[in-house]
């Protein structure tokens, strides 16, 4: 199985008044190749939910930090 690591190498604060938000620059790499990503942290946790509940749980996923 190959391993893929997600690393947080920022936040970047956008819109302004009611559209206000951050986004999160995560770096992805997979074997050899990288991508980075912009998203909001709703979106990564509707994400990391998804997962925990096709892995069977949680404590199926490991996290770091």
């Amino acid at each position: 199985m190959s391993k893929i690591v997600a690393e947080i190498k920022g936040v970047i604060f956008l819109g302004g008044g009611r559209t206000y938000h951050a986004e999160y620059d995560i770096a992805v790499t997979h074997n050899d190749e990288q991508w980075s990503i912009l998203r909001r942290f709703r979106e990564f946790n509707k994400l990391y939910q998804h997962l925990a509940t096709r892995a069977g749980g949680e404590e199926a996923l490991a996290v770091k930090g």
